[in-house]
């Protein structure tokens, strides 16, 4: 008797924890067929290029590397429906290394990096919505050793936007950022840079809901300077552009409005050089980030950043680059 009311109580049990199971399993379709419902989530890769052909005993030079594929990734038209998340990615290819020569023949180029460009514009009836929108440029390739070394390629642009807006009472949220690729190193005393950075709008509004908005844009780093097979012992390496963003940020709403937007500049390559020509490591780029709104809202925050990387490191007799100057300014009325 006390073996069948323990079977029946673990059956019991058993039950329960299956019903629970259940419960719980339907309850996470839901929420996963919800998410898929309201959500647009797209993300663009470029394809890497080619590797330059090393040289042949008899060739005279080696071949160039291919540059990366570019990608664009646009969330905003046609409209994809109801969507309460717009979400777009794009990520350059990285440029090919320039293929190795020998001492009779020239080292190839490396090739530049893909460019990326990244928009979500979401406009929703009711409800709140978020964009986001990330683009990430491509790395260049590096040079190719030979008779005379070879050019690395420059860093990949990149573009972002984001604009989202709701004609309810409901919160927006915009992110929007952008990252130039790195240049490849270099071999022929002619600096490459990196990728720019550049975000041309992100905006959010609402009839009454809080907004906020955030912005950062960072150029590519610089790549490094090496010492040329021929004998020509100087590289300077490659230096950041510069990164300027202007009331890029932007909220309209009776709300709480917050808007952060930074700029942020790479760092320079690193230099190298023989004494008698004194050759400097480049410099790293210069930032600037203002914003001035007047909004007539509930409360009004804004934040502007500015950071400018490191210059590049001098290397033998190679002195050292200047770090960038930063500038920053914010106004709210």
């Amino acid at each position: 008797m006390a073996n069948k009311t323990q079977f029946s109580g673990a059956r019991a049990s058993l039950e329960r924890w299956l019903k629970r199971l259940v419960q719980s399993t339907s309850m996470l379709l839901m929420l996963a067929v919800g998410t898929l419902v309201h959500a647009e989530t797209r993300t663009e890769v470029g394809v890497a290029g080619a590797h330059g052909v090393d040289a042949q005993a008899t060739a005279s030079v080696a071949g160039d590397g291919e540059g990366g594929e570019g990608a664009t990734v646009d969330l905003s038209s046609p409209p994809l429906g109801n969507e309460a998340l717009y979400d777009s990615t794009a990520i350059g290819g990285r440029g090919g290394n320039g293929g190795r020569g020998h001492t009779r023949a020239d080292g190839g180029h490396g090739g530049p990096g893909g460019a990326a460009s990244a928009r979500s514009a979401i406009n929703r009836d009711s409800g709140p919505a978020t964009a986001r929108a990330s683009a990430i440029g491509g790395d260049g390739g590096h040079f190719g050793n030979g008779g005379t070394s070879g050019t690395g390629g420059p860093g990949g642009s990149a573009t972002a936007s984001g604009v989202a807006s709701t004609a309810s009472a409901d919160a927006i949220v915009v992110e929007v950022t952008a990252r130039g690729g790195r240049s490849g190193d270099t071999s022929t005393g002619i600096p490459v840079e990196g990728g720019t950075a550049t975000i041309t709008e992100a905006r959010a509004e609402s009839n009454g809901g809080d907004v906020e908005v955030d912005a950062t844009a960072i150029s590519g780093r610089g790549g490094s300077g090496f010492p040329n097979s021929n004998g020509l012992f100087v590289g300077p390496g490659g230096r950041s552009p510069d990164v300027v963003l202007r009331n890029v940020v932007d909220g309209m709403t009776s709300g709480t409005i917050v808007l952060r937007q930074t700029a942020v500049s790479g760092d320079g390559g690193g230099g190298f050089s023989q004494p008698a020509l004194g050759i400097s490591a480049p410099d790293s780029g210069d930032t600037v980030s203002f914003v001035e709104r007047m909004r007539s809202a509930t409360s009004l925050s804004i934040e502007a950043t500015a950071q400018s990387g490191a210059g590049g490191q001098g290397t033998y007799a190679s002195t050292g680059g200047r770090g960038g100057n930063a500038d920053a300014h914010a106004s709210a009325d």
